[in-house]
């Protein structure tokens, strides 16, 4: 609760709010409107910024204030008067006397009286209250605190005057009609539209009203339920629902759900119900494509921790999510838990791992069911490997007490490591050692492809791993289903289930390929504690060619078809069923293509949107000409970028800044890869923190990033980022920089100009990996050709400086290192080398462990074999004067040449036949740039087969004198077999060629 000023909450506003209040003899601690949906009143609020030793702060965590004291002071002092019944704050009179507050309080208690427009002697009443008001002295009639109610009451049955008549008045309203928008989101404002306000008159009349007020005229809230409609002193309402804007199209329900299209609106859905408590029962949601989360590396399910679970309706419309990844965390799917009314269909998981080897509760559609709840899965596909130790499901983890999961046609084509309990559809049915729980499972229609394996000691089948003390009532079915996947023997593994204990499973119509498993179930009884489970009916083993037969798509009933197309190994499919496909191509709720929506984005995250966990995806080159002093995304550290940022390969030119790189501040979460800088200035000779991809890290990972721009600054930068604080563990991997670095001062790198060695209380480790250095770099002090100044705990591995790197200061303490200036005790140098003949060390100031190398050396292919896997030949010296490049840099013109020499060597021994492959290396070599065609070796071998081919067309052609009906035939001589095959015109009527 409170009132702000220049965008912040503080004392002295609300306290003059108070004090206003107060004045007026409005409550601040009783009025409504002034008290939150948790009641809150502006006395609460303004006793948030009382310090602990007294006094008040200006704004929250700030120190003592002598403009928020004194504001306080009239506040308290201010409602203190009024809840005493004194004057009013300003009011500088002395106390009332008895015979004043009588009359005040008489004509409080007269209004208060009147309050049934319906009474027959309601005007009676009213000129009563209205003498009674004026009872009281004209100078202390502003504390009659409802005189308002008396003067509204007054004008609606028409005035004084009307008091002594019989003419008739209004005595109540009521809404007829509602208007026609009754559902808004926050911020909205209410609208009246096609309301009707029906007015009820003393004398029995009805008529339709206007004039009406309504008291929602701001901005509705999510504690916004109801809106008041007022004539006078008359009141009615009408109910609206006011929802929050999500982020999805679409309106949640069966008709217009909310369409999920992206990566980022599934991490929505995630933060809606984690962060937002959003309630899902009965919301609809439907995919409009396939979505690939390769940009995600380590996914949180949806609803994981949602005590109900997820409730809603989720379909996948037949689309596919590929790349679900995610190691660290339990109940993990593509959502966590499901709740009570939960269906998720039509989904195929396409690709991806989930899980660990200490992991509970993974399944690739979801982790577990929550306890007391029905939900159902169907016509959904994984070939996601899952892993763990309980409950590990290719489509669902685990199902918690009293809950039951239908799952209907689906399959599983993933491989499943469990250590104790894990199956080809659902790892386990109820929580462990927990007797009687109730939880059942219903399988119909569905298949296992994939490998169930892992130790299993609790149980692990090819459909279900184990069910566990469900109780004698409860029986598991598995309807109409089979198993092609080899499973892990053990005592607890079947080719169906692994185990049953103190619960039954019938089987009706199920099978198993012969080879998968002995067993169609195994036993585990938790070392006597539990009873061995019942088992009805039975499954009958399958030959290979048995399982690919007409007849068994037959057996297993009309959810099957055939698989003639082969996307099953030949094994039976289930209708409707596709191939998977190729994998889909990564989309972004935000993908930018021109530096107007570049600048936009920028514009969004300086104002506090620091899309965390979202992507943000480049679709095109950017040119910022058009913005010559460019302000950096994550201006402000307190407005950084910590989301994933993907520039896809793509660069930006013309970058101009003085206050940073693309990039300002990045937060720990931010993942800043494949994008380049590839030409501007950068920073300015009195500034510090300058970079081209990004100023000041928290501890962000920048990946296969490059920089161009020249960079200018007192100190601290870089030409990937300038400094990295805080953030823990992070990654710079695969990056160069060509650009120069030119510093005022000092702590200046090619890649990286400053590593601390801790920020806010958090060790700062980053591994500096397979870069290059290829600028200059210059400082008065510390300089280093990849890092300056590196602080303890860091690593730099697999890296090489091919540019100058020189310091020209007056007192040099750390000096120019080619791979760092200044490296602690702590930190670790891995395989890193420099041009000797450009720079004469690799550590200037501490344990130099970097390899000096000639210039010739550095251009070998066994240099490139040193550096590893990462980097890659500069074919020609096209790219980078012959120093290597990494693995992931374009090489279009060395390509292009290498095309050319390839089209020449295929021409071979040049035949009639060859004219075409000759034409079209010919065609090839003209393409190129006459640099690039002083590059193609074997030149001379195209010129001396274009001399061949003419010359075997000019000596087979034979001529013949004839003319007239013996039109002249060349007949070309295949010399190259020796032999020459003439053929004449034949005269006559019947003419034939040979």
């Amino acid at each position: 609760a409170g009132f702000s000023s220049w965008n912040t909450n503080n004392a002295e506003s609300i306290s003059q709010v108070i004090v206003a209040l107060c004045s007026l003899g409005i409550d601040p601690a009783k009025d409504g409107r002034f008290i939150t949906s948790d009641g809150k009143t502006l006395l609460d609020g303004l006793l948030l910024f009382r310090l602990p030793d007294g006094g008040f702060c200006h704004v929250l965590n700030g120190g003592w204030n002598s403009m928020a004291n004194d504001q306080a002071a009239y506040a308290l002092v201010s409602y203190w008067r009024l809840e005493n019944g004194m004057r009013a704050l300003y009011d500088m009179r002395g106390g009332r006397t008895a015979e004043e507050k009588s009359a005040i309080q008489a004509a409080i208690a007269a209004i208060g009286s009147v309050s049934d427009p319906s009474a027959s002697d309601y005007k009676a009443r009213l000129k009563a209250a209205l003498a009674a008001f004026r009872a009281v002295d004209t100078d202390e009639r502003r504390y009659v605190s409802n005189y308002s109610v008396l003067a509204s009451a007054i004008g609606l049955v028409g005035g004084e005057s009307a008091l002594d008549t019989d003419a008739p008045y209004i005595t109540s309203i009521s809404v007829t009609k509602k208007p026609d928008r009754t559902r808004y989101y926050v911020g909205d404002r209410f609208d009246p539209a096609g309301m009707v306000i029906t007015a009820v008159y003393s004398d029995g009349r009805i008529e339709t009203i206007t004039g009406y007020r309504v008291s929602a005229t701001g901005e509705l809230g999510l504690s916004d339920d109801t809106v008041f409609i007022t004539y006078g002193v008359l009141r009615t309402s009408v109910s609206v629902e006011v929802r929050e804007k999500m982020p999805w199209d679409g309106e949640g329900t069966k008709d217009d759900p909310y369409l999920i299209k992206t990566p980022d609106d599934l991490v929505d859905l995630r933060y809606y119900i984690a962060s937002k408590n959003l309630k899902t029962a009965d919301v609809y949601f439907r995919m409009t494509r396939d979505i690939n989360m390769k940009n995600i590396t380590d996914w949180k399910a949806i609803a994981d921790n949602a005590a109900g679970g997820f409730r809603g309706h989720f379909d996948g419309s037949g689309y596919s999510i590929w790349n679900l990844n995610g190691s660290t965390y339990n109940c993990c799917g593509l959502f966590g838990r499901l709740g009570d009314g939960a269906v998720i269909e039509n989904l195929t998981i396409a690709s991806g791992s989930l899980g660990g080897s200490y992991n509970f509760s993974i399944g690739a559609i979801a982790g577990e069911v929550v306890a007391d709840a029905t939900v159902t899965i169907r016509n959904c596909r994984s070939f996601a490997t899952v892993t763990g130790n309980f409950g590990i499901g290719g489509i669902l983890g685990q199902i918690e007490e009293r809950a039951t999961a239908i799952v209907e046609n689906c399959s599983n084509h993933g491989t499943v490591i469990a250590s104790r309990t894990g199956g080809g559809i659902i790892g386990q049915v109820g929580p462990n050692r927990w007797k009687n729980n109730g939880a059942k499972a219903e399988v119909t229609n569905c298949y296992n492809a994939g490998k169930i394996t892992g130790s299993g000691t609790w149980g692990l089948g090819g459909i279900v791993g184990s069910c566990r003390l469900g109780g004698a009532d409860v029986v598991n079915t598995i309807t109409n289903c089979y198993n092609a996947g080899t499973v892990a023997a053990s005592a607890a593994s079947g080719a169906i289930f692994g185990s049953a204990a103190e619960t039954a499973v019938k089987l009706d119509n199920v099978y198993y390929l012969d080879s998968t498993n002995q067993n169609v179930n195994g036993i585990f009884t938790d070392d006597g504690d539990d009873k061995e489970g019942t088992l009805v009916g039975t499954a009958a083993a399958k030959t290979d060619a048995e399982m690919k037969a007409d007849a068994f798509v037959t057996l297993l009933g009309n959810a099957f078809a055939k698989d003639s197309g082969s996307i099953n190994g030949g094994y039976p499919i289930l209708n409707g069923q596709k191939a998977r496909g190729e994998e889909a191509p990564v989309h972004a709720g935000l993908e930018i293509g021109t530096a107007e929506e570049l600048k936009n984005f920028a514009v969004r995250v300086n104002a506090g949107e620091s899309f965390k966990n979202k992507t943000v995806l480049l679709t095109a080159h950017i040119d910022l000409s058009k913005y010559p002093d460019w302000t950096p995304i994550g201006r402000y550290e307190s407005r950084q970028f910590d989301g994933i940022f993907d520039g896809q390969g793509y660069v930006i030119d013309n970058l101009y800044s003085k206050s940073g790189g693309l990039f300002g501040y990045v937060g720990t979460n931010a993942v800043i890869k494949n994008v380049g800088v590839a030409s501007g200035e950068i920073g300015a000779s009195n500034l510090s923190f300058m970079g081209g991809i990004a100023k000041w890290s928290n501890g962000a990972d920048f990946i296969n990033c490059w920089n161009g721009a020249d960079i200018y600054c007192s100190g601290w930068s870089g030409g990937i980022v300038g400094t990295v604080r805080d953030g823990g563990e992070s990654i710079i991997r695969g990056c160069f920089n060509i650009g120069s670095v030119s510093a005022s001062d000092g702590a200046v790198g090619g890649i990286v100009g400053h590593l601390s060695a801790s920020g806010n209380g958090t060790d700062v480790s980053v591994l500096v990996a397979d870069c290059y250095n290829a600028g200059t770099i210059t400082a008065a002090d510390n300089a280093g050709g990849i890092v300056g100044r590196v602080q303890a705990g860091h690593t730099i591995k697999n890296c090489y400086n091919a540019g100058a790197v020189t310091v020209n200061g007056v007192n040099i303490l750390d000096g120019a290192g080619a791979i760092a200036s200044l490296v602690t005790g702590r930190d670790v140098i891995i395989n890193c080398y420099y041009d000797s003949g450009i720079v004469p060390c690799g550590v200037s100031n501490g344990e130099d462990a970097a390899t000096g190398k000639k210039t010739a050396e550095m251009k070998s292919d066994e240099f490139l074999a040193l550096l590893g896997d990462s980097f890659k030949a500069d074919r020609y010296s096209l790219v980078n004067n012959g120093y290597p490049l990494l693995v992931w840099q374009k090489t279009e013109d060395a390509d292009e040449t290498d095309d050319v020499i390839a089209k020449i060597d295929a021409i071979g021994t040049v035949t009639l036949e060859s004219e075409s492959t000759i034409k079209e290396a010919r065609s090839a070599y003209d393409g190129l740039s006459d640099e690039l065609k002083e590059l193609v070796e074997n030149y001379d071998r195209l010129v001396k087969a274009e001399k061949d081919l003419a010359g075997l067309k000019k000596a087979g052609e034979i001529v013949t004198p004839d003319t007239g009906d013996n039109a002249r035939v060349p007949v070309y001589v295949l010399l190259s077999v020796g032999c020459i095959c003439a053929a004449a015109a034949f005269r006559g009527k019947n003419k034939r060629r040979v």
